[in-house]
């Protein structure tokens, strides 16, 4: 198999379907960087031709939280801590958790946890709370909302991370930890273990452990004023299909100011070229270079699905998501079920970001948009994955 080259007749193909599916977004642009050996392809669709497509400044959503694993796992290879380590060591607010009898159960009517909570639980997303499909009217799913610890919430300014966590730590968890997969919740709960057992904010340990080494200058968790010329805006549709802004381009971004909370499942901005580097590294199972950042035995760890089958059968995301899916740590194990499936490791994000990097073809592939997601975008997720495979052809 020649993985040194991405075929031009392919990419024209790739290309005139990206085109038709973007057409029918809320935002009909994007940048997409495509990469195998010694080719690196990054391609502006729509609006994005007007700016340099390397140099625009994108808002990761979930892609934040692969990073977030291998800064994780770079202090398990430091002995900081262990993975089988209960988490209240550093973080006391959740000792000893109560359990609420059934998640539709009322607030006060838990049991205590049948074993505490792990750095395992964090990063596998098993610590017991996280998004909730079965219903958002649910006593635990308001309380989430209103102490602003839900899924995807937007932190009050005033909110830092010790102040999050204690209201998250106020709360029952959903599920005993370990006994089901709940999305989200976790990461961020790890992001500020990282903070507490580093010593060091969470920008300022990915700097030093991800940033610096790789080089990848515009990643962090918010743009500074000589950048903010490279931030566009984010958009999406309301209820009833009307377009409206998630999030401003320039100076009225949430982005541009630092953050009083740095979310590690969901808080960091990049480019395509920075991400790619990410990704190069990942392929190459931990390495850049002369620059190693994770072992290849961690990188094998990270990369491995920790979800047991029972836990599959309790744990809810979106049709058919585990038979074509697996949950490493903070990271996706995507088999490629289906053509329109996405084949390799990586994940998505809920700003129509996604990025998969495979070891059996070479190629990493890395969409970068600025919706929320919709209907709309998960269709242009499915052609861009469908797409993305027959390069690897």
């Amino acid at each position: 198999m020649d993985r040194s080259s991405l075929a031009p007749e392919k990419i024209a193909i790739f290309k005139t379907a990206l085109a038709a599916e973007l057409a029918a977004c809320a935002d009909p642009s994007a940048v997409v960087g495509l990469q195998r050996g010694g080719d690196r392809i990054v391609e502006g669709f729509g609006a994005s031709n007007n700016l340099a497509v390397d140099n625009r400044i994108f808002r990761l959503a979930s892609l934040t939280k692969p990073i977030t694993g291998v800064a994780a796992t770079t202090l398990v290879e430091d002995g900081v801590f262990d993975l089988t380590d209960p988490v209240d060591k550093w973080l006391p607010e959740l000792a000893e958790p109560q359990v609420l009898l059934q998640p539709s159960s009322p607030l006060d009517k838990t049991e205590r946890a049948r074993r505490p909570i792990t750095v395992h639980d964090l990063m596998t997303c098993q610590m017991g709370t996280g998004l909730q499909f079965e219903s958002r009217e649910s006593p635990i799913a308001r309380a989430m909302e209103e102490a602003h610890v839900n899924v995807g919430a937007r932190h009050p300014r005033q909110m830092d991370s010790d102040t999050w966590i204690a209201a998250l730590g106020a709360l029952p968890l959903i599920h005993h930890p370990g006994a089901a997969w709940m999305y989200d919740t976790s990461i961020d709960v790890l992001g500020v273990l990282l903070e507490r057992a580093s010593g060091m904010s969470l920008g300022a340990l990915f700097a030093e452990r991800i940033f610096g080494p790789l080089r990848m200058e515009d990643t962090s968790f918010w743009v500074p004023s000589s950048k903010l010329d490279r931030l566009g805006p984010c958009i999406g549709r309301g209820p009833l299909g009307k377009i409206e802004l998630v999030d401003p381009a320039g100076t009225e971004s949430r982005f541009a100011h630092p953050p009083g909370f740095e979310s590690a499942a969901e808080g960091l901005v990049s480019t395509v070229a920075d991400y790619l580097t990410f990704a190069t590294m990942m392929l190459n199972r931990g390495r850049l270079g002369a620059t190693r950042v994770i072992s290849e035995e961690s990188y094998a760890l990270m990369t491995r699905d920790h979800v047991r089958p029972a836990q599959k059968t309790v744990s809810r995301f979106w049709p058919g998501f585990w038979e074509s899916h697996g949950w490493g740590y903070c990271v996706a194990i995507q088999h490629g079920t289906s053509p329109s499936d996405p084949k390799g490791i990586g994940w998505i994000g809920g700003f129509g970001t996604a990025c998969t990097w495979d070891h059996e073809s070479g190629l990493i592939s890395l969409l970068a948009s600025q919706q929320r997601f919709d209907e709309a975008t998960f269709s242009l997720l499915k052609a861009f994955w469908r797409e993305s495979r027959t390069l690897a052809i």
